[in-house]
């Protein structure tokens, strides 16, 4: 939902506690109008299930993310993560530039038997978030974007990753 709002209009955060994704200020700059409805489509257009990605590797932003070894790495530099961290980046991975809603992380991290806390989950995506940033500095600061009331988006383009051995073929 959009909201188009007058500029002295004190009630943006009704709006946005009642569903709106963004308020605008009127007269609304239609270029403005196109950008957002692209960005909601693009959040929540892809409403399909995606499978992950078949790929051993993938190439994230700049860094080299290996899902079956728990590892992601970037100028030479590499960092192990913990299985919720590596489950988390997996299903970021498969589903970029959607949001992923905090029960959906909840039972991809703690199975559906097991309740998980909102705190619990922030946890796990504040110490990736960190693990990112250590890689790539500000370039992975903003990978994943917190979604007002509804959960985690990772936003960055993601490609399977070509992996080299010493010898220069495919691994």
């Amino acid at each position: 939902m959009i909201v188009i709002r007058g500029e002295n209009d004190p009630h943006e955060q009704d709006y946005r506690i009642a569903g709106a994704a963004e308020c605008l200020i009127a007269p609304v700059d239609i270029i403005l109008l196109n950008s957002v409805i692209q960005k909601i489509i693009r959040i929540n257009g892809s409403q399909v299930k995606r499978s992950a990605p078949q790929s051993d590797t993938f190439e994230v932003a700049g860094m080299i993310f290996q899902p079956r070894q728990n590892a992601i790495s970037a100028n030479g530099a590499s960092v192990q993560l913990t299985t919720a961290e590596n489950q988390l980046l997996l299903h970021f991975v498969s589903r970029p530039w959607t949001v992923c809603r905090r029960a959906e992380i909840a039972e991809i991290l703690y199975d559906r038997d097991r309740p998980a806390s909102d705190r619990a989950i922030d946890v796990v995506v504040t110490r990736l978030r960190k693990k990112l940033t250590a890689l790539r500095g500000l370039l992975a600061d903003n990978l994943i974007k917190t979604e007002f009331r509804a959960g985690y988006m990772f936003v960055g383009d993601v490609s399977r990753a070509q992996m080299l051995d010493g010898s220069g073929q495919e691994a």
